[in-house]
């Protein structure tokens, strides 16, 4: 009896013994291993950091074993351990130690180090409990890195982003950077790259967009500028045609002020307009400003327009059916692309001549124009890289200075169908723009040329055909004939030139050249146009008007114009 109590005694103080411990070990934290990077390279000047988590706090200083002994890489020779293991200090939950990589001239191969958890005294050993760290080595010869660098090119589908990794592998070649220099930095992410896969993957996601979305929209740009030249000769056309205040034959309107209406005004040319017209000669200005927006695409990067012309010149009436004139303008287009990736101006000066020619209630324009500016182009240049141990972002402000040449025509007739004050019916336009951009490379003006381009010569030829209808309204008044009017315009481009951009980089001495896809010509939309004209005695006259299309895809554009015409 006493021998079966003895053993039962025995076997329950083993069991409160087992359950001792394991609440000791459920009171203890848990702890885990993170390291800052898993991929390090021989010439980091960043060491690797190692830390420990616990998941509580503890009362006292609590030291963590590991064990850095296990994979390829040779303690003392390939890297340094820390002096002393990790230590959590009373209260915390983590601490951290630094082993730093060393740098050689052997070449051996990338090595790793095997860093574990060892379990010890406070605490339990929790997952992850073993990570690994790449060290990449970087003492490949020559022919390694150029037969590295072939494949990288080989093995990069884009052939422009492949020319700009070719371009950039030249450089450093050819050209010893200063240390520290951005270009200096490029050429070092350009050896990681060669050395690792996933940094190659990153250097190339990194140079998609440095040249084509800028470049493709401006050339945008450029379509939106002769477009919106051709808009001002259109408008003052319809200035010669319609009369009020733009007004140059003023066919149809009626007049007040002597309290007799007078119809079909300029008709008795002994006395045309009975002295609401002046002499036939006139001189006029007018100015419009317009707005624009494009928005981002996959071929082309988004962009914000501001544009201002000013067009002053002298016309002549002939009896009652002809005018004819010529006019000097002035414009200047400023385009600024999206996220601050640079901007197109232009100073463009120009000579118009036209003529207008009405017969019964209808009538037929025409004009020829030439065009040369004075181009300003900058692009900022974002190149940033990220790899296992930091960011780099660089920027290049590259600009360049063509010049072009712009060629236009118009000719454009409708018809008018009247009832009493109103007049309304369709109308027809046809007009013509060719903008001549030449070659053109671009200069740094800070950070490097190491995407800089030469642009060859760019041709863009625009050919509209305007089908609308038009009505108008003549109001007398004491002191002047008010014509409000409002035309609709289906627009259609006839020039479907969707052609690419060629070009190279100025630092390509094999001279590779590159082909840039640009987006298609919005060949359909529309256009609406509300305005206020007024004729004042002897021949003056003031016009107002508002102009925007719709139904263009990721463009909008308006315009407003205003002007003053003075007979003697």
């Amino acid at each position: 009896m006493r021998s079966r109590m003895s053993r039962l005694i025995t076997l329950f103080a083993a069991c409160a013994a087992l359950a001792s411990n394991a609440h000791a070990q459920q009171t203890q934290p848990t702890a885990t291993l993170a390291v800052s990077r898993l991929v390090a390279t021989e010439t980091t000047g960043a060491p690797v950091l190692i830390t420990v988590q616990i998941d509580r706090t503890v009362d006292q200083d609590l030291p963590i074993l590991l064990d850095l002994v296990g994979g390829s890489a040779v303690p003392g020779d390939d890297f340094m351990p820390p002096d002393a293991p990790p230590v959590i200090p009373a209260g915390a939950t983590s601490a951290s130690i630094e082993v730093r990589i060393r740098d050689d001239d052997q070449r051996e191969g990338d090595e790793t180090i095997a860093i574990a958890l060892v379990p010890g005294m406070g605490y339990q050993v929790g997952m992850p409990r073993l990570l690994t760290i790449l060290i990449r080595d970087d003492d490949a010869n020559q022919d390694d890195l150029r037969e590295r660098f072939e494949r990288l090119i080989a093995n990069t589908p884009d052939p422009l982003i492949a020319s700009q990794i070719e371009t950039l592998g030249r450089l450093c070649a050819n050209d010893t950077p200063a240390q520290g220099s951005e270009l200096a930095q490029r050429c070092s992410r350009l050896r990681l790259a060669l050395i690792d896969p996933e940094a190659a993957r990153r250097l190339v996601d990194s140079l998609r967009g440095l040249v084509a979305e800028e470049l493709s929209s401006q050339r945008r740009g450029f379509r939106m500028l002769a477009n919106g030249q051709l808009g001002g000769i259109s408008r003052r056309l319809e200035a010669v045609r319609q009369g009020g205040g733009r007004g140059l034959s003023l066919s149809g309107l009626s007049y007040a002020g002597n309290a007799l209406p007078l119809d079909n005004l300029g008709e008795n040319d002994s006395d045309p307009g009975g002295g609401l017209l002046g002499r036939g000669l006139g001189i006029f200005v007018t100015g419009n400003l317009g707005r624009g927006d494009r928005s981002t695409t996959d071929l082309e990067a988004g962009f914000e327009t501001d544009s201002r012309s000013v067009l002053i010149g002298i016309d002549k009436r002939f009896g009652s059916s002809w005018v004819a004139g010529a006019a000097l303008g002035y414009s200047r287009f400023e385009a600024e692309l999206d996220a601050d990736a640079g901007d197109l101006d232009l100073d463009l000066s120009s000579f118009t001549a036209y003529a207008s020619y009405s017969f019964g209630d209808g009538w037929i324009d025409g004009s020829v124009g030439i065009g040369r500016g004075d181009l300003t182009q900058i692009r900022n240049v974002v190149f940033e890289t990220t790899t296992d141990e930091d960011t780099v972002v660089s920027i290049d402000v590259l600009r360049a200075t063509p010049d072009a040449d712009l060629t236009s025509a118009s000719l454009s007739g409708g018809w008018s169908f009247r009832s009493g004050q109103w007049s309304f019916g369709p109308r027809l336009a046809i007009e013509y723009a060719n903008l001549e951009v030449e070659r053109y490379a671009e200069r740094v003006v800070s950070g490097s040329d190491s995407f800089a381009v030469e642009i060859a010569r760019q041709e863009l030829r625009s050919l509209l055909a305007r089908v609308g209808f038009g009505v108008s309204a003549a109001i007398s008044t004491q002191h002047a004939v008010l014509v409000p009017q409002l035309e609709l315009y289906h627009v259609m481009q006839l020039e479907d030139d969707v052609e690419p951009l060629r070009g190279r980089f100025i630092n390509d001495p094999a001279a590779q050249v590159f082909s840039i896809p640009t987006s298609a010509v919005d060949d359909r939309n529309g256009e609406v146009s509300v305005g206020l004209s007024a004729v004042f005695a002897n021949g003056r006259s003031a016009f107002l008007s508002y102009r925007r299309q719709f139904g263009v895809d990721n463009i909008e554009q308006s315009f407003w114009s205003v002007g003053a015409r003075f007979e003697f």
